[in-house]
């Protein structure tokens, strides 16, 4: 489900600013600088510091803070129209940043936690298979939502200013579905161990105490 709402907002993002905006793939790339930096951080802490104390709460907190960004993000785009500067795109990003960061970073090791270690290599490639699975069912649903927003104020008028308006009202719509797939990324996400575990029941007990072999008896 997080594959469905990163496939769905990354497409969107790059038409929104490339087509909507008419900005070069340069200045649209320096956009996102902010973005990549929060996740790093972000990401970073969550291993390191909050997931150990908090457990899943902070996945959860993470969908959170993700879906705040985003609703900013389409506050921004309604209030500023064609007229919206990159630093204006910092505070969204940066928010949505963050809130990803403490999700993606976690989240493979509170699935696999509950994974016996003989089955986590296969385990952690079908995870993968089902992010990209995810990422285009995302990109599925996006044509229908952003495409058909921006079709329909097209066929209203052709100029430029109105086709630029027609993709910033696709990517508020879009953005939209985003919010609402964080919501159930949120509930789905108490169906994971409240405190990811190093390894399965009985296999901390054995990392612990390894089995060593008995010496044999002397005889006398």
């Amino acid at each position: 489900v997080f594959g469905v709402a990163l496939g769905i907002f990354f497409l969107v993002w790059t038409l929104y600013m490339q087509y909507g905006l008419g900005w070069s793939p340069l200045k649209a790339g320096l956009t996102g600088v902010p973005f990549s930096i929060a996740v790093s951080v972000a990401a970073g802490m969550s291993v390191q510091k909050l997931v150990p104390r908090f457990g899943r709460k902070v996945l959860q907190a993470g969908a959170l803070v993700m879906a705040v960004g985003v609703l900013i993000y389409i506050w921004e785009a309604g209030r500023y129209g064609l007229a919206i500067a990159p630093w204006q795109m910092a505070l969204p990003l940066v928010v949505m940043g963050a809130g990803m960061g403490l999700i993606v970073a976690p989240l493979t090791d509170a699935i696999l936690s509950e994974v016996p270690r003989e089955h986590s290599g296969s385990a952690s490639g079908l995870i993968s298979t089902v992010q990209q699975m995810g990422n285009a069912l995302g990109l599925g649903l996006v044509s229908v939502v952003f495409f058909g927003v921006v079709d329909d104020r097209l066929a209203e008028a052709r100029e430029r200013t109105a086709a630029g308006l027609a993709f910033a009202d696709g990517f508020q719509h879009a953005l939209g579905w985003v919010a609402g797939v964080l919501g159930v990324i949120f509930l789905l996400m108490f169906a994971l161990p409240k405190r990811p575990a190093q390894h399965v029941e009985g296999a901390a007990d054995e990392a612990a105490s390894p089995v060593t072999e008995k010496e044999p008896a002397l005889v006398g």
